[in-house]
């Protein structure tokens, strides 16, 4: 055996030890994703109740162990579980002019990105949810992430149960859904 054979070979068993800890530690390691700010999670309509009545009950396990994550939401469960329902709000991420062009019916208007550069943008409107409240919060939708930025500045701001309608506005009108025109107005 050569250097180089025994250099290359000490190498390779450095490599694979570091794939095989790391690998090691994502497999035990349950809210990896959700301490990365990555996690995400789909529920059936069934779990959306019951997390709706949980929430309702002022549960302090309304969303589940461990740490909060933004749970997707599709068209067909916010129209059957949350719109209309008590303790329920509606976000807009979207900026002012498109909020104002319209926007779901009670919903909210929080731009996004000026909260993401000034985190005391919209206080009033953070300020006048309940955190135990279910926080439903849409942008354009496509590849619109203004949405789950905003839902996960929500989580840190300590909301337990903020869902993303990953459809957003696009897919709202698309469906025929109803639909409001007007100036945001904070706290509303």
């Amino acid at each position: 055996m050569t250097m180089n054979a025994g250099i290359r070979e000490m190498l390779w068993l450095m490599v694979l030890g570091a794939v095989l800890g790391a690998g090691a530690w994502f497999a035990t390691e349950p809210d990896f994703g959700a301490a990365l700010g990555n996690a995400t999670e789909t529920a059936s309509v069934d779990e959306h109740r019951d997390r709706l009545a949980r929430a309702a009950a002022d549960d302090e396990g309304a969303t589940g162990e461990g740490i909060p994550v933004v749970t997707n939401v599709d068209f067909e469960t916010l129209m059957s579980v949350y719109l209309g329902a008590d303790n329920v709000h509606f976000i807009d991420a979207r900026d002012a002019g498109t909020y104002e062009a319209g926007h779901l019916p009670g919903a909210v208007h929080l731009d996004a990105e000026r909260l993401d550069a000034d985190e005391t943008h919209g206080q009033a409107v953070i300020d006048a949810i309940p955190r135990k409240d279910a926080v439903v919060v849409y942008c354009s939708g496509g590849n619109c992430d203004l949405s789950m930025r905003l839902g996960r500045n929500l989580i840190a701001r300590g909301f337990r149960n903020v869902l993303v309608y990953e459809g957003g506005w696009s897919e709202w009108v698309a469906e025929g859904a109803p639909v409001e025109e007007g100036a945001a107005q904070e706290g509303k």
